[in-house]
């Protein structure tokens, strides 16, 4: 009886050491794994990537050379006039390398309506009471939305500019 029970600790001290191995393999394992995962990669450059300057500047070029061939025996036409701003709103730049999340209100619990990219010009219409979000437009299709402040730089407008050399 006495060596039956050696053996049957024997087996409950060898099942209760494997699991143990096992469960410290898997954790080493998770780690190592959620170590890799959280290292972002660099963002792929393609061939057709190096020579655009801006999606507007794509998308204006895009639109003459279609409409080129359409339009050249008609009149040339003038430029279009400069998009009137609403009263105490300026046009900035973001700033903010990963862009922003242009948001529905005021707050991070309001929903998500798109992104706005690095370096894209927007119509800053109004700060919030707290002055920590922006409510701004996107002049590429007009959308509008808030942003949080201080991740964009007010653009010195043409106007300003002959003022400031007067």
């Amino acid at each position: 009886m006495r060596s039956f029970l050696l053996s049957l600790t024997k087996l409950i001290i060898g099942i209760a050491l494997a699991l143990v191995l096992l469960s410290l393999a898997g954790v080493a394992t998770a780690r190592y794994f959620m170590s890799r995962l959280a290292d972002l990669p660099e963002k792929p450059l393609y061939e057709n990537d190096a020579g655009l300057t801006s999606p507007e500047a794509t998308a204006e070029s895009a639109s003459t050379a279609s409409t080129a061939t359409i339009t050249s025996t008609a009149a040339p036409e003038a430029d279009p006039p400069a998009e009137e701003l609403p009263p105490n709103s300026y046009k900035a730049l973001v700033v903010q390398p990963i862009g922003l999340v242009l948001r529905e209100g005021p707050g991070l619990n309001y929903t998500q309506l798109g992104g706005v990219e690095n370096n894209e010009e927007v119509i800053v219409l109004s700060t919030s009471d707290d002055q920590q979000w922006l409510q701004v437009r996107l002049p590429r299709n007009g959308q509008e939305g808030w942003v949080k402040a201080g991740n964009t730089r007010q653009i010195e407008t043409d106007s300003e500019a002959e003022n400031a050399l007067n």
